[in-house]
């Protein structure tokens, strides 16, 4: 059974991975990565070649039912929607340099891994999906409330 590294959320540059996932410069130069949200208890060295010409973003947290997430997602959310639109109209982190042929057709993706890529690292990526639909659709989230519920028919 053969492991996937990098999962890509559907209809995004958005990728889940775990730790060994930058271990795979070419697969990440594939899926056009130039930001990437490590959720980690430790911190790479500021000159690690792992996430050297990434834009990077650690939210030091440890793998355990206390950790709280939820005091991290504004900013993550920000990193993700400032790294899913890296190219698109210009937008671009400060201190890019855009090349010398344009960059307005280039795409970017945005890692969020942990060391095994499934619960930190995919409760960031569900946190970014639920705020960007929320954003997209507000009324939508709005649950039923008891006065807006009709009563049931009772003959």
């Amino acid at each position: 059974m053969e492991v996937s590294l990098l999962d890509k959320v559907p209809g995004s540059n958005l990728y889940i991975g775990g730790f060994l996932s930058l271990r795979r410069p070419k697969a990440l130069a594939k899926c056009k990565i130039t930001h990437i949200i490590s959720v980690l208890d430790w911190k790479f060295a500021d000159d690690s070649p792992l996430i050297r010409g990434y834009q990077h973003f650690h939210i030091p947290i440890e793998d355990n039912d206390d950790a709280n997430l939820i005091e991290w997602f504004p900013k993550s959310n920000a990193f993700i929607e400032r790294g899913l639109n890296y190219w698109q109209h210009g937008i671009q982190d400060p201190g890019a340099n855009a090349s010398e042929d344009g960059d307005a057709g280039r795409s970017s993706g945005v890692l969020v891994h942990c060391a095994m890529g499934k619960s930190r690292s995919a409760t960031i990526v569900i946190a970014y999906l639920l705020w960007k639909s929320h954003r997209r659709n507000p009324s939508a989230s709005s649950a039923p409330t008891l006065n807006t519920i009709p009563p049931p028919k009772l003959t």
